[in-house]
């Protein structure tokens, strides 16, 4: 039951929106440290390396870096950058998703050929290519929060909470992860090499070429597809 699943995660999500208002982050969420109660409801667990934010500007310092790979979010990895403890929890949090939705261990949906290079690069399979059940809205809310850029992630584990309480209602989610643009940007490039092969053997004209080139351009420029529908959102 996806929703049910949902469900739990949203409320892991407003348990760690909770902790995060306070200044808090958790540090180690996986599946392992979610508690299910008898009645359903998921409990997070496992405060040990729970911590206040090491910086003024809610970020982790150095040594109080932690996690547990391939929940440990790729910033991590990147002693030049002080990451948000927030945002490190929702990528730990969205990994978790991903487990359960491929039903497994999710290094097993990495993306990256070099086994000790993968958990610093973030780079994940689609979960709908490991169990094409998994449904569509779901899969783009994981893949947002687990975005290798800490930025175009979730930016509260409340926004998260939200959008999965969007899909447990059956309202439109609106989340566009950034793998769905490269997905998309791969495709219409490899119709571009089409347009030229089919130029060169003179079953199209340069004007319809060029027409269509410029449609195929605007929609890779675009920085989000989605954008008119998200602006006239409610």
């Amino acid at each position: 039951d996806y929703k049910a699943l949902a469900r739990a995660i949203r409320d892991i999500a407003l348990a760690l929106d909770f902790l995060h208002r306070r200044g808090h982050f958790h540090a180690d969420v996986k599946p392992s440290n979610i508690l299910v109660a008898t009645e359903g409801k998921p409990y997070l667990t496992d405060f040990g390396l729970s911590r206040s934010e090491c910086g003024q500007d809610k970020s982790i310092s150095n040594h109080c870096r932690c996690g547990t790979p391939p929940f440990a979010a790729p910033e991590l990895f990147d002693t030049s950058v002080r990451p948000d403890g927030a945002l490190v929890d929702i990528y730990a949090l969205g990994v978790t998703l991903y487990s359960v939705l491929i039903g497994g261990d999710p290094s097993q949906g990495y993306d990256d050929p070099d086994p000790q290079q993968a958990p610093r690069s973030g780079k994940f399979k689609l979960p709908r290519e490991l169990n094409d059940e998994v449904p569509e809205p779901l899969q783009r809310i994981c893949l947002k929060a687990i975005e290798i850029t800490p930025d175009l992630r979730y930016q509260s584990a409340a926004a998260m909470a939200q959008a999965l309480d969007d899909f447990i209602n059956g309202k439109e989610v609106l989340a566009r992860p950034s793998m769905y643009q490269r997905a998309l940007q791969g495709k219409i490039q490899n119709h571009l090499v089409d347009l030229e092969e089919w130029h060169k053997e003179r079953l199209i004209d340069l004007a319809t070429k060029d027409s269509l080139r410029q449609h195929y351009d605007s929609m890779v420029l675009r920085a989000d597809p989605w954008h008119e529908l998200a602006e006239h959102a409610p």
